[in-house]
C-alpha cells in the first residue's frame, strides 16, 4: 500500500476550506430545511430526512475546525485583514453550530445519524458489524465516539419507539427545529450566501479588502455581535410567518 504524503497547507487554505464549507452546509441542506415547504408533504418528509445529514456535517465541521483552530495563529495577519474577516465568519458559525447541536441529545444525534448513514450510503450500519459514529458535546468541545450494533439498536429504540418508529421521531426532531428560537438565523444565513463566502476567498487570496456592498454589509453584521449580551432570537417558523405576513400585503 502506497503511503500517502502529508499535505501542509497555509493559513490562508486552511481558513477558504472552512468557510467553503460553511457555505456547501448553508446551500446544500440548511436552505432546504429553511424553505417553507407549504403544506407539500413529500417536501417536509424530504426535510425531516435531510435534517439527520445537516447536522452530521455541523459536527463534521465543528470536529475539524476545533481542532485546527489553535493553530490558526491570527497574529500573523492584521487585525481588519481579509483573513480576519473570514475567521469571524468561521467563530460566528462554531458558535451557532453549537448551539444548534445542543438541541439534541446525544442519543438523539446517535439516531439522526442512524438515519443519515442509511440515506448517504444506502445501507443502515448497525446492520453490519461496524460501530456507528456517535458525537457529543462536553465543555463546548464536539467529542468523537462511537456505539455497537447492539448497543446503537437498544438505543435507537429507547429514542424512537415513544413516537412510533423512526420517520414520526424526525417528524417531532424537526418540530423542535424548526421551533428554535436560534441566536441569528437571518444573520448566520446572510453571512453565508454564496456571493459573500466567494467574495471573502477572493480577498483572502489576494490579500486584499476590496469587498463587495454586501460582503461589507455582511461584515458590519458580524462586528454587532461583539458587543450584544445576546443577539436576538428567532425562529425558523416566526420567520416564515413573518415572511407570509408580509407577502400576503
Amino acid at each position: 500500500m502506497v503511503k500517502r504524503a502529508k499535505v501542509i497547507r497555509s493559513t490562508d487554505e486552511t481558513i477558504i476550506d472552512f468557510v467553503q464549507l460553511i457555505k456547501t452546509t448553508n446551500m446544500n441542506w440548511f436552505a432546504l430545511l429553511h424553505w417553507d415547504a407549504a403544506g407539500d408533504v413529500l417536501m417536509r418528509k424530504t426535510q425531516q430526512q435531510i435534517l439527520s445529514i445537516y447536522f452530521y456535517a455541523l459536527f463534521d465541521w465543528l470536529l475539524e475546525y476545533q481542532k485546527q483552530r489553535p493553530a490558526i495563529d491570527a497574529t500573523t495577519f492584521a487585525q481588519g485583514s481579509a483573513q480576519s474577516h473570514a475567521l469571524d465568519f468561521c467563530d460566528l458559525h462554531e458558535r451557532t453550530a453549537l448551539e444548534l447541536c445542543s438541541i439534541f441529545t446525544t442519543d438523539e444525534h446517535m439516531v439522526m445519524t442512524y438515519l443519515r448513514h442509511h440515506l448517504v450510503h444506502g445501507h443502515v450500519t448497525a446492520y453490519f458489524e461496524r460501530e456507528l459514529q456517535t458525537f457529543e458535546i462536553q465543555a463546548d468541545r464536539v467529542v468523537k465516539g462511537s456505539s455497537k450494533p447492539a448497543d446503537t439498536n437498544v438505543r435507537r429504540a429507547e429514542i424512537t419507539e415513544p413516537f412510533g418508529g423512526l420517520h414520526q421521531t424526525m417528524e417531532h426532531f424537526f418540530k423542535r427545529f424548526v421551533q428554535f428560537p436560534a441566536m441569528q438565523w437571518a444573520n448566520l444565513n446572510r453571512v453565508s450566501r454564496p456571493t459573500v463566502i466567494d467574495d471573502l476567498e477572493r480577498c483572502v487570496v489576494t490579500n486584499s479588502t476590496n469587498y463587495t456592498p454586501d460582503t461589507i454589509e455582511a461584515i458590519v453584521m458580524l462586528g454587532g455581535f461583539s458587543h450584544l449580551p445576546e443577539p436576538p432570537r428567532v425562529s425558523i417558523e416566526m420567520m416564515q410567518k413573518r415572511r407570509a405576513a408580509r407577502q400576503a400585503r
